[in-house]
């Protein structure tokens, strides 16, 4: 693996040694994505680390027959793909 900030290889190490570039950013576009696509189960949401969000909106899709679960899931990704949330569960800021 590459450092995103000076490009070169750290091998598996997620912080780089040379410029202490943090290498562990998710993708904001990954996100958004994958909450568009496939929101009523949660996995955009999954993938940023709020399992407990992920879990209410696989409920909203259960109670509601899928049309809540899935109009949450349209909303809430085209929310993280335009920055909100800004930061993945762990704090670190997404790559956009």
């Amino acid at each position: 693996m590459y450092c995103r900030e000076c490009g070169k290889d750290i091998g598996n190490l997620k912080i780089c040694p040379a410029c202490s570039c943090d290498n562990r950013g998710k993708s904001r576009l990954t996100a958004g994505l994958l909450q568009i696509l496939a929101g009523a189960a949660g996995v955009g949401r999954f993938y940023l680390g709020y399992k407990l969000i992920g879990v209410l909106q696989i409920a909203a899709t259960v109670f509601t027959c899928g049309i809540g679960g899935a109009i949450w899931g349209l909303i809430d990704g085209i929310l993280i793909l335009n920055g909100t949330p800004k930061n993945d569960a762990d704090g670190v800021e997404l790559k956009d």
